[in-house]
């Protein structure tokens, strides 16, 4: 197995391996194989922080909020 995945990859590149081994997994999953938990990886953000959108609101005024409402807290306290 390992060494057709080389195969694969050197042959037919590394999105044809990548596509194989989800199609694997989907097969397990639908086998009901219990698949050992190094199979999830951690998120990634895939997209630049130069593509992100701009954060809705005004910051000014949620961080003048956020203040007030520890002011408050601690004058309770």
């Amino acid at each position: 197995w390992l060494d057709s995945l080389d195969a694969v990859i050197r042959h037919q590149g590394q999105d044809r391996a990548a596509y194989l081994l989800k199609q694997l997994v989907d097969r397990a999953d639908q086998l009901d194989l219990p698949l050992p938990r190094a199979m999830t990886t951690p998120f990634r953000n895939t997209i630049p922080v130069t593509r992100e959108k701009r954060m809705p609101g005004d910051l000014f005024m949620e961080r003048r909020i956020r203040s007030l409402i520890r002011w408050n807290a601690l004058a309770m306290v």
